[in-house]
């Protein structure tokens, strides 16, 4: 097998060599090192030159980390010229420090380092100018600072002040002047030292990969410092290059709203758009610019799809629908449906709401056979790959239905399904699933009068009434004595209660009389109105958890209008099966 990645240790002076030009995108943000990281690196660098010069290290070296690169399956071309330049996806920080320093070197040491030109420009012999072509290449209004205050040969000796209002410029005029003032009282033995250290014994990690969403994945597994850039950010930048630039404030006033509207949920706008669009799996950033470029362009995909659906998105999230006599409707399936873990549920949420805007009765019923399916697939214990694949299914239904006499097939739980969820939830399904186990309790407790799920607790934890281990002078051994029956009662959905991190430790092993103290101090009932159902009991023994948990199947068969009995028999002959 052939790997897709490309690791390789280089010295800067090998980096930086032959063929090779590297580019920041510009979706990197600016150019951030203050002086003290910079006189961190040339102090670490003095120190590694100066171990090399001992007797027994001649070969010391440094690593300084690794560089991220797209190689030259996802190339770009330089607007000047056309040389072939690697993009940085990490590494643009240390790339652009040691660049400083060695023009900094090069312009005190010159003529007798002329080789140090080489590492900042490269000429290219098959070019009929010869006219040299940058090493690296900074993004936009950085670059044309560095170019002439940096790549320039004699270019330290000026004392260009950048515009004030550019911090990608300042912060590269002080890492400049901090390089100056340190090499300022060194001999020119000692610079050249360094220059020739710096080129043979100072390495770097660099990493190739084949596109730029295999970048991206690479950058965040080995970079572990900083804010990590997301995929939106790429986008932001991909896109916003392709508009007309007098059309590209607006459109960038629109990303910064839908940024503050959303927050950290903005960063699933990217696989969001691809799911809604056709695809289950993929590169999700090649495949959103693959689908601006259908949709005619990145202007028109931005007002045609991106912004509409982040404008759609936020109600979503937050289960904020207003305007409609359906809105509490809307908003309580979306409030359950918030409560999942896993979010593949919102596609075909986006879906309809794209297709059918201003239909709000049935964008009602819809959410409610779509939580009913979300939950489903939960206690089912569907991968996530599944469920995807099922979604993408209710998003095509979308496309050829009408939801108000469609059928909609994908949507519905089928009767194997059905079947099979019921068994789950008569199992140990707690032991199956703590999250499918917390999540249900969760649902069942909003269905009944008197839940107050706005004041419960944020660290509410599954709790067994009966205890599932028993030591041998327990008194639920005297409670329910059969040990069989005991074991089996504890497994029980109808044994379980929702209740604090700190009750569930208080709670242990102790009696029922002592377990009802602390669910309920001072004699105060649980918002939770499936904790309060055992606040007037008097005991706690078999019969009383197999009434409950009988109780509790048949409001999941009520709630989510299910076909089968809680106690029934599997079917047979469904026509579509499982169905996960």
């Amino acid at each position: 097998m052939i790997m897709a990645f490309r690791a390789e240790a280089l010295t800067l002076g090998g980096l930086l060599s032959g063929d090779r030009c590297f580019a920041v995108p510009v979706f990197q943000r600016a150019y951030s090192w203050t002086p003290r990281e910079v006189q961190q690196l040339v102090g670490d660098l003095w120190l590694g030159l100066a171990m090399s010069r001992q007797p027994d290290r001649a070969d010391a070296a440094i690593l300084l980390g690794s560089v991220v690169v797209v190689d030259d399956n996802c190339v770009r071309h330089l607007e000047a010229g056309a040389n072939k330049a690697a993009w940085v996806i990490d590494g643009k920080q240390r790339l652009t420090t040691l660049t400083v320093l060695l023009a900094t070197l090069r312009d005190r040491l010159c003529p007798r380092a002329a080789w140090i030109s080489d590492l900042i420009w490269r000429i290219d012999p098959a070019s009929s100018t010869d006219a040299p072509a940058p090493r690296l290449v900074l993004g936009l209004e950085e670059d044309s600072y560095f170019g002439v205050q940096v790549r320039r040969p004699g270019a330290s000796a000026d004392a260009l002040e950048p515009d004030g209002e550019h911090k990608g410029r300042l912060r590269l005029r002080e890492c400049q002047q901090a390089i100056i003032e340190d090499l300022e009282e060194r001999s020119d033995a000692d610079l050249m030292a360094l220059a020739e250290f710096l080129r043979d014994q100072v390495a770097l990690v660099l990493i190739s990969t084949p596109d730029i969403d295999a970048g991206f994945r690479t950058f965040m597994t080995t970079n572990t410092r900083g804010k990590p850039l997301e995929a939106t950010d790429i986008l932001k930048a991909e896109l916003m290059a392709s508009v007309p630039e007098l059309e590209r404030e607006q459109r960038l006033e629109r990303w910064a709203n839908a940024e503050r509207a959303l927050g950290s949920d903005f960063k699933d706008l990217p696989g969001y758009l691809r799911a809604v669009h056709g695809k289950v799996h993929g590169a999700t950033i090649r495949d959103v610019l693959d689908l601006s470029q259908r949709e005619g362009g990145a202007a028109r995909f931005l007002d045609a799809a991106l912004f509409p659906l982040a404008e759609r998105l936020q109600p979503i999230l937050t289960a904020a629908h207003a305007g409609s006599p359906q809105s509490d409707r809307i908003n309580m399936s979306l409030r359950y449906l918030t409560w999942l873990r896993a979010r593949d549920w919102v596609p075909p949420a986006l879906a309809f709401t794209d297709r059918f805007p201003d239909r709000d009765a049935d964008y009602a019923a819809f959410l409610e056979r779509l939580e009913r399916l979300a939950y489903g697939l939960q206690i089912l214990g569907t991968g996530a790959d599944r469920r995807q694949v099922r979604y993408r299914a209710v998003i095509d239904a979308l496309t050829q239905e009408a939801p108000a006499n469609g059928i909609l097939a994908p949507l519905d739980l089928t009767a194997d399904e059905q079947w099979t969820l019921m068994l789950n939830a008569r199992g140990n399904l707690y032991q199956r699933s703590q999250a499918s186990c917390k999540v249900l309790l969760r649902r069942l407790s909003a269905s009944y009068p008197g839940d107050d799920q706005l004041t419960a607790p944020s660290d509410f934890t599954v709790e067994h009434v009966l205890p599932r281990n028993n030591s041998s002078n327990s008194p639920w051994r005297i409670e329910i004595p059969d040990a069989e029956d005991r074991e089996a009662c504890s497994k029980m959905l109808g044994n379980l209660v929702l209740i604090t991190k700190q009750q569930n430790k208080e709670a242990r092993n102790h009696p029922f009389d002592v377990k009802q103290g602390l669910y309920f101090p001072d004699g105060r009932p649980s918002p939770l109105a499936i904790t309060n159902q055992i606040y007037i009991c008097e005991h706690w023994r078999a019969e009383d958890i197999r009434s409950r948990d009988a109780q509790l199947l048949q409001r999941m068969t009520e709630i989510w209008n299910l076909k089968v009995k809680p106690q029934g028999k599997r079917p047979s002959g469904d026509p579509r099966g499982a169905g996960t």
